[in-house]
């Protein structure tokens, strides 16, 4: 059997020659999400955005953000001190485009389906993201604020004396605590 000797010094000049072609196309090549913004839109009883906030949030494994993180950034930004809010609704954007259709959507006024409702507090998948789109990865979290409600009082119906059943009882209201 006859061998085809492989030339080494042209294999190294040819991966010599692709590396920088390959370091040119690499913002184009899906990579793990490391972090994501979280932006937090407040709104109080006038259905009005009283404030936003942003924060960058790291993951602790990549492309995921767990229920445990979830939860306490929702614990650290519900109140501002004077004001508590509940979660209203929470919403996930996030980019998974191929490589191939990169130019599309730029070239496209149409907008990518890639916004998803958050339903419960689960845990937030993120699919991996070109590197040049992965800053646009964000969680909306909308607050709404907290209704002060008035205290309701409790009234009581004590019966004052004790008769018999076929009378009818002598009623008092009492106010409880």
């Amino acid at each position: 059997m006859h061998r085809k000797k492989v030339n080494m010094g042209s294999l190294e000049n040819w991966i010599d020659n692709f590396e920088p072609t390959f370091a040119e196309y690499e913002p184009f090549y899906k990579h793990d999400n490391k972090s994501v913004k979280i932006w937090y839109i407040y709104v109080n009883n006038a259905l009005e955005v009283e404030r936003t906030s942003k924060e960058v949030f790291v993951f602790e494994k990549e492309n995921l953000l767990s229920e445990e993180e979830l939860v306490r950034a929702l614990v650290k930004n519900r109140s501002d001190g004077t004001k508590t809010y509940t979660v209203l609704n929470a919403l996930r954007y996030n980019i998974d485009l191929d490589p191939v259709d990169v130019r599309q959507f730029l070239n496209e006024d149409s907008a990518v389906t890639s916004l998803d409702v958050l339903t419960s507090l689960a845990p937030i998948q993120f699919a991996q993201t070109i590197r040049m789109f992965q800053d646009i990865n964000t969680i909306f979290i909308i607050f709404y604020e907290n209704a002060t409600h008035a205290k309701t009082r409790r009234i009581r119906i004590h019966n004052s004396s004790p008769r018999t059943m076929s009378k009818r009882p002598n009623m008092t209201f009492t106010q409880g605590t």
